[in-house]
């Protein structure tokens, strides 16, 4: 199995993993040709060697010289899936975009298809992430590692270098959306043999420059990973609800989640005396417990609430952006032992789109879950790059 390491030992950004990509030997030629097949002008690329803490690395320095109009994430997405790009890298494109585009959604608390790109944005993503997909397809990469460090790093931007810097965002937004999109998981060094490395540097004038080494090669022997994730502690919180107005319930469950819950839910239930009741339950990580208590405290009538520990056994969740004939809709999918075992479309999509189409929403539905079927046939025949949705089911 191909795999793509990547060590983030000062940062990243999209032109500084595209540029490792080149510096691991992709094709600049190929860079430039599958560029050409893109509506946008207005730019120029320069490949150089550079230098980041004395290790020769490849710049890859866009210039903007021409600002196109701002778009909106359908135009982005349109225009990617304009390009020359095989499939497969294709979806692999507007999974980043997608993603970067719910982060801005949230930061800004609006709709994900309203999030818009300004010309610049709109040049600078889809030049990176159309060439940075072509180059994982060049070397036909089929897993994507991240090293520990890099997640740490994530956790904590934007970052303080050290007393000669300036506060610098050492991971940026497009880099940021590439290790979510494509990190398959976190770990160590694999056991592999090492057939290409790859350093890509990222230079602004006074700031700190972005580093970032690529490692590819083949696994040896057994694969030294699986999909499935260890037993993990979870806490629950239930509570017996009889008197309160049912019409609270989604506005409780929605704070909840958005607090933090891994899962919330309500059931019915009989007390004693024959009264109809509900009981709340809610699933939480090990430290969440008083701040989810005191949300149900405050919205709820009741007086107490039962807590427990319990162990949860999961697949690991992989979300993907395809295309389709009405627009892009997210398959949600499982993983065991390697294998995706389950793959639905995301409802939420799939009803935006067939509001927006003018076409009842099980047409879109019935289309959605083709192509799911059709990723399900296409990951096991050529596993190409995963993509991870960075979030536990419950």
């Amino acid at each position: 199995m191909k795999i793509l390491y990547i060590d983030c030992f000062a940062g990243i950004s999209g032109n500084s993993f595209l540029g490792a990509l080149l510096d691991a030997g992709f094709d600049e030629t190929i860079l430039r040709k599958t560029l050409l097949g893109t509506p946008l002008g207005g730019y120029s690329i320069k490949i150089s060697r550079e230098k980041i803490l004395g290790i020769d690395a490849t710049h890859f320095d866009l210039q903007l010289f021409e600002e196109q109009p701002a778009k909106s994430i359908d135009g982005v997405l349109t225009l990617i899936n304009k390009s020359n790009l095989p499939k497969k890298a294709r979806d692999s494109a507007v999974s980043i975009l997608t993603h970067l585009a719910e982060a801005k959604a949230r930061a800004q608390n609006i709709p994900s298809e309203t999030v818009s790109f300004s010309g610049k944005d709109t040049q600078k993503y889809i030049i990176t992430v159309i060439g940075l997909s072509a180059a994982l397809n060049f070397f036909a990469v089929e897993k994507v590692i991240v090293s520990p460090v890099t997640l740490e790093l994530l956790k904590e931007v934007p970052a303080e270098t050290n007393s000669s810097y300036q506060k610098e965002v050492l991971i940026t937004e497009l880099g940021a959306a590439i290790i979510k999109t494509l990190a398959f998981k976190h770990s160590s060094f694999p056991a592999m043999t090492i057939e290409k490395v790859g350093y890509g540097i990222e230079k602004s004038p006074g700031s700190f420059s972005k580093g970032l080494r690529l490692i590819i090669g083949t696994t040896t022997g057994k694969e030294p990973f699986t999909d499935n994730t260890p037993p993990e502690k979870i806490t629950v919180l239930e509570t017996n609800i009889d008197d309160m107005n049912p019409e609270l319930y989604p506005y409780l469950i929605d704070r909840l989640l958005k607090a933090g819950a891994l899962d919330a839910f309500i059931t019915p239930i009989i007390m004693k005396g024959g009264r109809p009741a509900t009981t709340l339950t809610v699933l939480g990580g090990t430290g969440d417990n008083e701040r989810l208590a005191d949300i149900i405290f405050q919205e709820t009538t009741t007086l107490g609430i039962r807590t427990r520990e319990e162990k949860r056994i999961t697949v690991t969740r992989h979300i993907f952006a395809i295309t389709t004939g009405y627009g892009v809709v997210k398959i949600k999918t499982g993983l065991l032992n390697n294998r995706i075992i389950q793959a639905a479309p995301e409802y939420k999509d799939c009803r935006s789109l067939a509001e927006k189409n003018g076409v009842p929403l099980k047409e879109v539905y019935a289309a959605a879950q083709q192509a799911a079927r059709d990723l399900l046939v296409s990951r096991e025949t050529s596993c190409p790059v995963t993509q991870h949705d960075g979030q536990n089911p419950s």
